[in-house]
């Protein structure tokens, strides 16, 4: 090979890396530009609505309720399951064991704006009744005076819209399937068995 054409190889290939690096700054400074217009969007979005879980929790269908509240727990180290019979609208209540230990979670008022004291007397007496260690009431809404008065000193967990809604932050968001597979839990003399249902 001649020295001429040695040096118009290098040259070509001068070229060729300068067009190189000049198409990877565009393609560096497009994303830049678009990685700030999707952070301003989400920021916009943020501050029209800072908590995504606000206003679709009541808008959300039993089962994906359920099933947000199933991670929820689950998350928290519990294992769930329902009790199996459901009211004539749909809901259940579910079950937890976590270190041996059994509870009972009362889920049908979950759309109830507020939540009157005969629902945690109710859990309490069934508590009782079945040993468990404890109860959970969850509600979108809030617990009026009296039930907040009951609760205090027992072993009663009132979970509100506002805590809920802490509670799901940590869930991968709304779900869009139905649970297929449900864990029945037994009383805790009894060991916890699998049923499939049909969600």
């Amino acid at each position: 090979m001649s020295l001429s054409a040695v040096s118009t190889f290098l040259a070509n290939v001068s070229v060729w890396h300068g067009l190189v690096v000049a198409l990877l700054a565009l393609i560096a400074v497009l994303l830049a530009v678009n990685t700030v217009q999707r952070r301003r969007q989400l920021q916009m979005a943020a501050a029209m609505s800072p908590n995504p879980m606000l206003t679709p929790l009541n808008r959300l269908t039993w089962p994906q309720f359920e099933l947000l509240a199933s991670r929820a727990f689950r998350n928290r180290g519990f294992l769930v399951g329902s009790e199996g019979a459901r009211s004539s609208d749909g809901t259940t209540n579910l079950v937890l064991r976590k270190s041996g230990e059994y509870f009972l979670v009362h889920c049908q008022d979950w759309r109830t704006p507020m939540v009157e004291v005969g629902v945690a007397r109710e859990l309490h007496n069934a508590v009782r009744a079945r040993h468990a260690a404890g109860g959970f009431i969850l509600t979108t809404g809030q617990f009026t005076r009296e039930t907040l008065a009951f609760a205090s000193g027992r072993n009663l967990q009132l979970i509100d819209g506002a805590t809920l809604r802490d509670m799901l932050n940590d869930t991968a968001g709304i779900p869009t399937g139905v649970p297929t597979t449900a864990i029945t839990i037994d009383p805790p003399d009894e060991a916890p068995s699998r049923s499939a249902s049909n969600g």
